[in-house]
């Protein structure tokens, strides 16, 4: 995004922060449910927040995993071997209330590795502001597609990503560290 140009996003719209000149991107966004977020590229400091928004979230990772996936480490034994091509953080009043990260899947499409919102801040379009931002950035990279899994229990999410056009395209069963299956989400970009 050019340096003071808007850009609207669903029911909202994105203002350039200081992105210009090389700097990280940093979008004020309000969401479809009249809430005034910043979304802007992750930082080093963000990633005690992400953690702990993740586990508040119950979704298995590490600040390890985090810290390889925004280039902050080397892959090490059992890393995920892959660094984030987008990975945002939502913030509201200066605290990260939420994430999303995609890795490359193929050289045309992404993965949503992970998407959360704290629990204290859902239901406010945090998810869908950051799910929207990113899949704009991953066509910008000139991806055709994305894909993500989801819970097969997680209603809420999987409403989310229907009214984002994605399509169920299979399922994996005991995909989870609990046992729970997974359906499995595309989307063409």
């Amino acid at each position: 995004m050019e340096h003071g140009r808007e850009e609207r996003l669903g029911a909202g719209i994105a203002r350039c922060g200081s992105c210009g000149g090389g700097k990280k991107r940093e979008l004020v966004v309000l969401t479809t449910k009249g809430v005034t977020i910043k979304i802007r590229d992750f930082r080093a400091e963000d990633l005690k927040s992400v953690v702990e928004i993740d586990r508040a979230s119950l979704l298995g990772g590490s600040a390890e995993i985090y810290a390889e996936l925004a280039g902050l480490k080397t892959a090490g034994t059992g890393g995920v071997g892959a660094y984030a091509e987008v990975f945002l953080v939502a913030e509201r009043n200066a605290d990260v209330v939420g994430f999303i990260v995609a890795v490359p899947f193929s050289a045309v499409a992404s993965r949503i590795f992970a998407l959360a919102v704290h629990p204290k801040h859902r239901g406010r379009g945090i998810g869908k502001a950051l799910l929207r931002t990113a899949l704009n950035e991953l066509r910008r990279l000139r991806k055709s597609f994305v894909r993500l899994e989801v819970r097969e229990s997680n209603f809420i999410a999987q409403n989310l990503y229907k009214s984002m056009n994605f399509t169920e395209i299979g399922y994996i069963p005991f995909y989870y560290w609990d046992g729970e299956g997974a359906i499995v989400m595309q989307k063409v970009l």
